[in-house]
């Protein structure tokens, strides 16, 4: 018997192309897109970045129209490209001897402690820098990690604790994978925020849970504003997972104090909450009276088992290697089961790029007193760290010099975050085009002196507080520029709307 064809479709490759072409849906288009995707947020990259790269390019091509001759980006914490930091010398030179271990030939070159440290490193990596490492991350590198973890907190630590990731970023993601189980999960997070938090939890279907900050009083948080959070959260039906720090703070520039902490672990202890310690910025603060606490240290010390996430990059600090996308998270006081359910997330991605990787070990185990690359190393990171705080101050300052503009003290991270009295005028205009009035501001800013910056809305603010965030990273030749491009703009926004 023949099988019944008449079903099936008979038509030629050609008249299969013809009838694809004549066809306008697609399989994905902005109708059948995943709506979490679609509606998360991510303000550091936005259109107006979009739009810097556009003018950017205009100005590359030649054109001699636009009103500046350059685009300044100070949107993003990108030390190499703003700043023109210099990579640590020391770190590169390791670095280039593993990717390249030919050059642990050459004689008169390298200094003798980056051509041992090079073969240390490259004795433990099968395969070199080329091959996977373990998904957790080189043992070698973990091992550092862990060393640098148990000095700074005066905590035993296991390199099994410790998870090699590409930035924090993935970190982060990474951890509020595990967290959110459904849309009735949700997280605690400070307000205003770095929105990878925000965006992530879209993306995944949770909630975002925002605390705020006193502006008032150096965008400070308190017990009393967690527990207004938490709170409402539970009286909604969402089920708070997690709480998240950040500090020094980013776009706040805020570094918490001790009694902060102790408060804060205290109330995740007591709601049974994870404790998300973002701790990038660590080795950014400026402030005489500040210092940096980790929370591992404060809650070890308090006695307070909260089960804590901490998070740490080579993206900031004092060696900005962006680019090189190394980070890592410290997981403590986790069941061994769940642990294990992590290294399965990561081995999802097989592992972080080795580079990075040992970039993180390098950064955390530097050349020791007496070693060659010793006061070279000392030198290139007290200029840099001395470099942010002069121009953490006189941006704060001149920003506060402005009628209708006001900026906390930036005592650490690498932002201003100052806040605009934008008049009634621009908040009609804003409205008319569809979006938050300090995003007019700053797209304003952009079109008329080449400066990039983020509104405040992207980070969350309270409602009828505008504000927008700048990076301190301009050279120090070029940021009495910038501070007089935005201070010049300011006066004829003000004047343009009131």
């Amino acid at each position: 018997a023949q099988p019944n064809i008449d079903h099936l479709d008979l038509k030629t490759p050609s008249q299969h192309l013809k009838h694809r072409m004549a066809t306008p849906s697609v399989a994905l288009s902005l109708k059948t897109l995943n709506a979490n995707v679609l509606l998360a947020r991510y303000a550091v990259r936005s259109e107006i970045a979009a739009r810097a790269t556009v003018l950017a390019r205009r100005l590359d091509n030649g054109d001699v129209s636009l009103p500046f001759k350059s685009i300044i980006s100070c949107n993003i914490g990108n030390p190499h490209a703003l700043l023109g930091q210099k990579p640590l010398t020391y770190i590169r030179q390791v670095l280039s001897l593993c990717v390249n271990p030919d050059l642990l030939l050459t004689k008169g070159i390298f200094p003798l402690d980056t051509i041992k440290r090079a073969k240390q490193l490259l004795a433990t990596i099968p395969g070199g820098v080329g091959a996977y490492s373990n998904s957790q991350g080189l043992e070698c590198v973990r091992s550092d990690i862990a060393a640098f973890l148990r000095n700074r907190d005066a905590v035993d630590t296991s390199i099994d604790e410790i998870y090699c990731t590409k930035g924090a970023s993935e970190a982060v993601k990474m951890t509020l994978e595990c967290l959110i189980r459904n849309g009735q999960d949700g997280v605690l997070v400070p307000v205003p925020q770095y929105p990878l938090y925000s965006a992530t939890l879209t993306c995944l279907g949770g909630q975002t849970l925002g605390y705020y900050l006193d502006e008032d009083d150096q965008w400070s948080q308190s017990k009393a504003e967690l527990t207004r959070a938490y709170n409402d959260a539970v009286s909604s039906g969402i089920k708070v997972r997690a709480l998240v720090i950040i500090n020094p703070g980013n776009p706040t520039g805020q570094v918490l104090d001790r009694k902060t902490l102790e408060s804060t672990i205290e109330f995740c202890a007591e709601n049974n909450l994870v404790l998300m310690a973002d701790e990038v910025y660590a080795d950014n603060v400026y402030a005489e009276n500040c210092k940096f606490f980790s929370c591992r240290r404060v809650a070890y010390e308090m006695g307070v088992p909260v089960q804590m996430v901490s998070y740490n990059s080579i993206s900031k600090g004092f060696t900005g290697e962006c680019g090189l996308r190394g980070g890592y998270m410290h997981l403590w006081n986790f069941d061994k089961d769940v642990m294990e359910q992590m290294t399965k997330l990561a081995s999802m991605s097989l592992c972080s790029n080795t580079i990075g990787q040992l970039a993180m070990a390098l950064h955390l185990a530097p050349p020791r007193p007496n070693e060659p690359s010793y006061e070279l190393y000392i030198s290139e990171r007290d200029s840099i760290l001395s470099s942010l705080k002069n121009r953490a101050m006189r941006i704060s300052e001149a920003f506060n010099r402005l009628d209708g503009m006001s900026c906390t003290i930036i005592q650490g991270a690498m932002y201003a975050f100052p806040r605009v009295n934008i008049p009634q005028g621009a908040v009609v205009m804003s409205k008319s085009k569809g979006y938050p009035p300090d995003e007019l501001y700053v797209r304003e800013l952009l079109e008329e002196t080449g400066v990039v910056c983020v509104a405040g809305s992207g980070f969350l603010q309270k409602d009828g507080t505008y504000h927008f965030r700048i990076t301190i990273l301009p050279p120090e030749d070029q940021i009495d520029q910038v501070i007089q491009l935005v201070s010049q703009f300011h006066a004829r926004f003000m004047k343009r709307y009131s």
